[in-house]
């Protein structure tokens, strides 16, 4: 991203005494550059779980790639352009100034290191990014069963502390059997299975 004006790092703040998130609210002159891994050309992913924070007011962009995950939140009167489903799915999870798991399915498998997280790749003018937090993500390279997406989003409510997402035993069994471990504590990471 060295060609791109006015973009850093994004920073790690911290969410829980032991854990923390990539923070993409950097200010309007320097924003924070999205997060991509440039050496997974052979992980593909068809569904995607987030922990995230976010203030988006309009239009924010959290993953960009073969299809560009954006927020539409749309004041009153203002007009909803065309979105994809994964898009209006994600829309409908989110909840402003909030810290939450939600999870998109694309229509197809992408190419993880086409996918830019925290906002938009390749734009001189960098004006849709994430204005929040990310915390952490978990890729299936294909849409996975609700057993395992409950058992996924109970890993990672106990991981962050959000609550809310209870699980049977099998769920939790089916997160574990896709290579989630309870128990452990890490620093911010993208997991794919």
């Amino acid at each position: 991203f060295s060609g791109e004006p006015g973009w850093d790092s994004p920073l790690a703040v911290p969410v829980t005494s032991k854990l923390s998130a990539l923070s993409f609210a950097g200010s309007e002159t320097n924003a924070a550059s999205p997060v991509c891994f440039s050496n997974t050309e052979s992980v593909a992913v068809q569904t995607l779980m987030f922990v995230t924070y976010g203030a988006a007011t309009d239009l924010a962009t959290l993953m960009d790639g073969p299809e560009t995950l954006r927020l539409r939140l749309v004041p009153d009167g203002g007009q909803q352009v065309e979105t994809s489903e994964a898009e209006r799915s994600l829309t409908a999870q989110f909840v402003p100034q909030q810290w939450q798991i939600i999870s998109a399915d694309f229509e197809a498998p992408a190419n993880l290191s086409g996918m830019f997280f925290g906002g938009t790749a390749g734009r001189p003018v960098w004006d849709r990014r994430w204005r929040g937090e990310m915390a952490e993500a978990v890729g299936f390279n294909g849409i996975p069963d609700e057993d395992l997406k409950a058992g996924v989003a109970n890993y990672l409510a106990i991981r962050w502390g959000l609550g809310s997402h209870p699980a049977t035993p099998e769920q939790r069994a089916a997160a574990i059997a896709a290579g989630l471990r309870y128990g452990l504590v890490w620093g911010s990471v993208l997991i794919v299975k």
